[in-house]
């Protein structure tokens, strides 16, 4: 037994040909599911983005309602008030942190 002569099948180059081919073709179809996703990703984004600004201009609206109110209409509107800016801020870091764990794996 001689060194470390193992006996590995010898490849031909039409063999190799062939290996490149189906790797090229089985990486640009990943790549191009993977484009499919990102762009669902950016939709769906796009809609979360928009829902928090209907959110955020809903509580400032109510904000300069509460602002113009009357002394006793005041504290109703504040509790309003709260509740709409604790959504809008829960709404917001769920959206914040999801995003920031995505780009996180980007950050490499």
């Amino acid at each position: 037994m001689e060194g470390n002569n193992f006996n590995l099948p010898q490849t031909s180059g039409q063999d190799n040909e062939f290996d490149r081919i189906n790797y090229q073709a089985n990486m640009e179809k990943r790549l191009g599911d993977l484009g499919a996703k990102i762009d669902e990703f950016t939709a769906t984004a796009k809609e979360k983005y928009h829902v928090l600004r209907e959110k955020q201009a809903a509580a400032s609206s109510k904000f300069h309602t509460m602002k113009e109110s009357s002394g006793e209409a005041w504290h109703e509107f504040k509790t309003g008030m709260d509740k709409a800016f604790e959504e809008l801020s829960k709404a917001w870091e769920e959206i914040k942190t999801g995003s920031s764990r995505a780009a996180s794996k980007f950050d490499k």
